[in-house]
């Protein structure tokens, strides 16, 4: 066999057209692997660098719960408030789970408004005007189970919950709209009536991890009647989960727990 094949190998290398053809595939085998392994050497970079940036929050054993709810069973808010407070009880209880919240969209994730908030005694700038600003609705104990520090005031009450008229904004959003005072006490009205601040917290990471964190962000209550239907007319219940252990031991417990109800 190891003669055959020199053989033919001699047959075609003796060949003008023959060598060329090598040429050409050796140096289109080197201009493949160059690309391939500049690809391999960003893509590994990109990998390591996301893994250590620094999102505002406490990551570790932090996972969310996603669940559509049939429309013909919870055609009210109030039902699909009773489902989710239900399902945060039974999740809460589950061995393991130290922490679990509720929020219309998970970070790093984000809503954006249609134009800038409304601030009382106070005309925004043009390019305020223009601007959208990302937003977020959630429990009042959202920012404690997933480590955002609040930096001045408080996080909202359950009765501030109900009623929507308080809201939580970042250090951006205070050292943006209020350079020369405090925010909290302030009333804000962004696509819905007048609210208090109550809290100033710490900058998240909210529109992706290769985002800054410098950006305006509003926290606002979470309530099924409050907060908008998001991804179609399906209503949904999305958990912030956080265990002590891995994630995966409490999985089973808790698709049971949503299964029960």
């Amino acid at each position: 066999l190891g003669g055959a094949l020199r053989q033919g190998t001699a047959g075609v290398v003796r060949t003008g057209s023959g060598t060329r053809v090598r040429k050409l595939l050796v140096a289109a085998q080197m201009a493949v692997s160059v690309v391939l392994l500049v690809s391999a050497g960003l893509l590994m970079r990109s990998f390591v660098y996301l893994q250590h940036v620094d999102v505002g929050f406490d990551t570790k054993n932090l996972f969310s719960v996603e669940l559509s709810l049939p429309r013909a069973r919870y055609q009210t808010p109030t039902s699909r408030d009773l489902f989710a407070e239900q399902l945060i009880d039974r999740v809460g209880k589950i061995p393991g789970v130290t922490a679990v919240t509720q929020a219309l969209v998970d970070p790093p994730h984000s809503v954006i408004s249609g134009g800038a908030p409304e601030i009382r005694g106070r005309t925004p700038s043009e390019a305020d005007a223009r601007a959208g600003y990302a937003f977020n609705y959630v429990l009042p104990n959202y920012f404690a189970a997933l480590g955002i520090r609040v930096l001045e005031g408080r996080a909202f009450t359950a009765d501030e919950q109900r009623s929507g008229l308080a809201l939580v904004i970042n250090r951006a959003a205070a050292r943006h709209f209020f350079p020369d005072r405090s925010a909290v006490g302030a009333e804000v009205r962004l696509q819905r009536g007048w609210a208090t601040i109550v809290g100033v917290v710490d900058d998240v990471v909210t529109a992706g991890l290769t985002a800054n964190r410098g950006g305006p962000f509003f926290y606002w209550p979470f309530t099924a009647e409050h907060a908008p239907t998001m991804f179609g007319a399906t209503p949904r219940v999305l958990l912030i989960v956080r265990s002590a252990a891995a994630p995966a031991t409490v999985m089973t417990p808790i698709r049971a727990a949503a299964r029960a109800l």
